[in-house]
């Protein structure tokens, strides 16, 4: 682990940085911080779980002095993460748990760590970073950083792919003792993604992960792949090759994640079926086009159910295939 004298996040923004060369080549999403799906970059259909919720504590009530005679911080407080659990009409409730915060701070009533918790979740997915950013800050100041709490401020990071503000996370809890779980470095390797070669921070991350003793999983790696795509592609197959060793079973979303990865698709590229056998899969070495071969091969023995994206390479490999034959 660490020493604390050094930081992730001085060692992340150091020009002098390099991954630790005993680092294992391996590896979405990160989590649903939400309790829906949520959709990233180049990849359709990932809705996961990174760190999984823990029941919301009750607030406790401001001082009297502090409420208006119909209002109570409970049950304001109550309604703010009701608005986060509840999926029905899932953006007029985010935008509705947005409000009820506002009101909350209006009105100064007591904050305590579910509230902070919630706000974080709301105000990210909402896509409003400096919220975020400023509600963190108050909360490092008024409340004890707890796990769940945390976890929320590391998968806003992760939508943002700001990677310095999970490793801020991290070594803050490293600090102040709170544990760091698997949940938490897998959001943070999932915020390395879109960063310039994103494939190293990541790397760092897993190497702090296994020395922390943690086991990574399907979500771990599918971050890290994901993170790989700035990876030659050996690294890319030796990552898929370590989580096979390791028993860990593909899944939809890092099915589709491995082969965004393995063919470098750009983050906006929309790859219909023509675009895919006229232009991108043309492009791409033999390799890449065996490697992703070779994945798919795995996922259909494995019987798992294809995204679209997953789906329409398959067809398109298919295609050209026959075309070369």
């Amino acid at each position: 682990m660490p020493d604390a004298a050094q930081p992730l996040l001085t060692l992340l923004v150091s020009p002098d940085f390099i991954p630790s060369t005993v680092a294992l080549q391996i590896f979405w999403v990160f989590g649903s911080w939400l309790d829906g799906p949520v959709v990233f970059g180049g990849v359709d259909s990932v809705a996961m779980q990174a760190v999984p919720e823990a029941a919301p504590a009750a607030a406790t009530s401001a001082p009297a002095a502090a409420q208006e005679p119909t209002v109570r911080s409970f049950d304001i407080s109550k309604e703010l993460v009701s608005s986060v659990r509840d999926r029905s009409g899932m953006g007029l409730r985010m935008k509705d748990g947005c409000l009820l915060y506002d009101k909350i701070c209006n009105l100064k009533l007591a904050k305590d760590t579910p509230v902070y918790t919630a706000a974080l979740k709301l105000f990210a997915k909402v896509g409003q970073s400096d919220r975020v950013r400023d509600i963190w800050e108050e909360a490092t100041r008024m409340v004890q950083i707890n796990v769940p709490l945390a976890a929320a401020r590391i998968a806003a990071a992760a939508a943002d792919g700001d990677v310095l503000a999970a490793a801020a996370v991290l070594d803050h809890m490293n600090q102040t003792g709170v544990p760091i779980g698997i949940g938490h470095i897998s959001s943070a390797i999932r915020a390395c993604w879109g960063s310039k070669d994103s494939h190293k921070p990541a790397r760092y991350l897993f190497q702090l992960l296994l020395d922390l003793d943690l086991e990574p999983d399907i979500i771990t790696f599918t971050c890290f792949i994901g993170a790989c795509i700035t990876a030659p592609l050996e690294d890319v197959l030796s990552t898929y090759a370590n989580m096979k060793e390791r028993g860990i079973e593909v899944n939809q979303v890092f099915a589709e994640t491995f082969l965004v990865t393995v063919l470098r698709k750009p983050q906006d590229a929309a790859w219909s079926l023509d675009n895919l056998v006229t232009d991108v899969l043309p492009a791409q070495s033999p390799a890449c086009l065996d490697a992703a071969r070779e994945g798919l091969a795995d996922f259909k023995a494995a019987g798992i159910k294809f995204s679209k994206l997953t789906a329409r390479i398959d067809r398109a490999l298919h295609q050209i295939q026959q075309m070369d034959v």
